[in-house]
Parts: structure tokens; sequence; C-alpha cells
């Protein structure tokens, strides 16, 4: 057995210890303790984006296919649409813009709805969008390419 022993200082006992040099520093045994929980948080962080299809369970469901489909209170043009919950309780109301018209939704990819013959909505996330195509009427088919992003604020007029 090697009995090789060195000096070393120690906080706690204040002074001069003799150590093996087989003995590891304290150090380690704290970093284990951090990593453990370090890798049970990292499939959280990273599974973020498989909630990104999940719907919101105290509304029914049939109201998001409705509000996608733009059937019932959700009709294109609509203003100031009560939304109630599953229990028929009263939650808040879309007042901010009329009802978009999802019919001229990007045939391809669905990630935009044309909203004016010059403008196309949609979503911040999406990133830009290099070509799109519209299906209108089922049988005559809009293309673009090359389209250019802009960014802006909705400002409601004043008055």
């Amino acid at each position: 057995m090697n009995r090789i022993y060195s000096l070393r200082y120690s906080a706690v006992a204040r002074g001069f210890i003799a150590v093996s040099e087989f003995a590891e520093k304290c150090v380690h045994k704290s970093v284990r303790r951090l990593c453990f929980p370090v890798l049970l948080l990292i499939p959280v962080l990273f599974s973020a984006g498989s909630l990104a299809g999940t719907v919101n369970n105290e509304l029914g469901y049939q109201l998001f296919r409705d509000f996608a489909e733009n059937k019932g209170m959700f009709r294109p043009g609509a203003t100031n649409i009560a939304i109630y919950n599953k229990q028929g309780e009263f939650v808040g109301t879309l007042d901010k813009a009329a009802m978009p018209d999802f019919s001229a939704v990007d045939s391809e990819i669905g990630v935009a709805t044309l909203i004016n013959p010059q403008y196309i909505a949609s979503v911040k996330h999406n990133g830009d969008i290099q070509t799109l195509a519209l299906v209108m009427v089922k049988t005559v088919t809009i293309s673009w390419t090359g389209i250019m992003r802009r960014h802006w604020i909705f400002m409601p007029p004043a008055g």
C-alpha cells in the first residue's frame, strides 16, 4: 500500500492536515451534485417545441377548428367575438381587429394568409417566406417569389 502523504491546508480545520495522494478534492463532489439536475433539465428545455401543437383544454376543441376554418361566429369580418369556455362562462372578447378571411391561405406550407392583393399576414416565428402559392376558387393558383418581409406595428386610427 502506498504511504505517500502531503500536507494540505484545510479551511474546516483551519490548519494543515496530512492527506493521501489518492484523496480527491471536495470540488468534485459539488460538480457531481450539480451535473445531475442539469442533465434532468436539458430534455425539459429542448422539448418546448413539442408543445407547439397543443390547445387549451379549458376551451372546446371545436372552437379552435371553427376559428381556423372561418365557421360559425368566426366568419370573415366579424368583430367583438365573445369567447366562452366549456362550462359556458365568459372568457374574453376578440376585439382588437376584424376576423381575417383564412380562405386564401398558402396552399404549400400554410404559413401565410392573403389579406390584401399586395399584403400577406403571417406570424413572427415563421421567418422569411421566399415563395408563396395561394389557391383561389380551387382552380386558379397565384404564385409569388422573392417576397420581402416588412415588420410593422398595428396603429389604430386616431379619432
